[in-house]
Order: C-alpha cells, then structure tokens, then sequence
C-alpha cells in the first residue's frame, strides 16, 4: 500500500464555532463560512489494508440501504394507514 500525502491545515467554521482539519485543495479554503487558523502542513499517513476498506465500505452500504428500506416501508404504511381512514369515512353526499 502507497502512503497517503496530503497538504493540511486548520480551519475554524464562523457560523458554527467548530474547528476542523482539512486538505488545502479543499472546498474550506474557499469558502466564507471557514478561515484558516493554522499554516500548512504535509502530512504522510500509512494507507490501510484496501480489502479492509473495502468491506468496511460495503458493512456502510448495506446499513444505508437498510435504513432507507425501513423509512421506504414505513412511508407505504402510512399512506396505507391513511387510505383505510378515508374508505372508512361515511360517503359524502351527492350535491344536488
């Protein structure tokens, strides 16, 4: 596995008061909610096992997806729900 290099700096979000760690080509650099509060740094990680990453990826994936097939059902349910209060509403009357 390649070492990872990257360009980091400090930055500090003005809306919300929070400080983050972020590449220099990234969006914070720009962006007028955050001011850089450090100088850059490079810095060289050791990159981790891909298999590893990958599996740990895909674990992610299929907990997304088992959340939005529980918001899906339970949205189905509530349209079911509120169909079956309607049938059983008294008809409306005709207008005459």
């Amino acid at each position: 596995m390649e070492p990872i290099t990257k360009t980091l700096a400090l930055y500090r979000e003005t809306k919300y008061d929070f400080t983050v760690v972020a590449d220099l080509a990234g969006y914070q650099e720009i962006h007028p909610d955050y001011v850089r509060i450090s100088e850059p740094l490079e810095v060289t990680f050791a990159a981790r096992n891909e298999a590893v990453v990958q599996e740990r990826m895909i674990e992610q994936l299929i907990h997304e997806l088992s959340e939005v097939n529980q918001s899906y059902e339970k949205k189905v349910n509530d349209l079911n729900q509120r169909i079956d209060e309607l049938r059983a509403l008294p008809a409306p009357q005709a207008a005459a």
